[in-house]
């Protein structure tokens, strides 16, 4: 005769048994002649479906963070040039990278023994270009503002290719002469020519106006 089994725990019963002796569950005509146990299923855990995705967020997140620690680090830990360092802060800094700024000629006027032009003109254009012409000597002044909001004011003249004109590309001011660039806050050399970066000068603001003295201008020498 062949064997009758609980169809709930699966336990063998006696052929003419109505209820499971072990669980009481109810023993169907239709599960009498079963050869083998039905086996009692359990539900699974309920599992996390993306694991990996998250973790994957998480990663992606920390990266991020510590980028922009080294952003911000880089920023607050950068060494100006000596000379610009001690400039006057005129506004925010400016960041230059991924764009490019090209050199604006502006009017400047020779007043009680200063080259003054205007701060309002530099922080529009953001790098731009004077003459001055004395009766001794003729010299360009380029101005911008760097990464800290100073404002640069320096001799417009990459030597040894006597270029008097520059664009900021990148973070960097670039001769259009030649190949040779620097870094805008600190003149540090990025291509060639590590001491012919434009020539950082003092120079004062006095309400609206950039004030160069005259006299830097007239006893300024070439490096080279």
């Amino acid at each position: 005769m062949a064997a009758t089994f609980c169809p709930d725990c699966g336990s063998e019963q006696k052929a003419s048994a109505k209820f499971c002796a072990q669980c009481g569950a109810s023993i169907a005509q239709s599960v009498s002649n079963q050869t083998t146990p039905m086996q009692k299923r359990t539900k699974a855990p309920d599992r996390d479906p993306m694991p990996k995705a998250k973790i994957a967020i998480a990663g992606l997140f920390g990266i991020i963070v510590v980028i922009l620690v080294i952003i911000f680090y880089n920023y607050i830990t950068i060494e100006e040039h000596g000379v610009i360092a001690a400039q006057p802060t005129v506004g925010d800094g400016r960041f230059y990278e991924d764009r490019t700024v090209e050199m604006v000629d502006i009017e400047s006027e020779v007043r009680n023994g200063n080259l003054v032009f205007s701060v309002d003109d530099v922080l529009e254009y953001e790098l731009v270009r004077v003459e001055y012409k004395g009766s001794t000597a003729e010299v360009p002044v380029l101005a911008y503002i760097s990464p800290h909001g100073k404002l640069v004011t320096a001799i417009s003249i990459s030597e040894p290719c006597n270029a008097t004109r520059f664009t900021i590309i990148d973070g960097a001011i670039k001769c259009n002469n030649c190949d040779a660039k620097w870094e805008v806050a600190t003149m540090q050399a990025l291509s060639c020519c590590p001491n012919n970066y434009p020539d950082p000068i003092n120079s004062e603001v006095v309400g609206n106006e950039v004030r160069v003295p005259i006299s830097t201008l007239e006893n300024w020498r070439r490096r080279l």
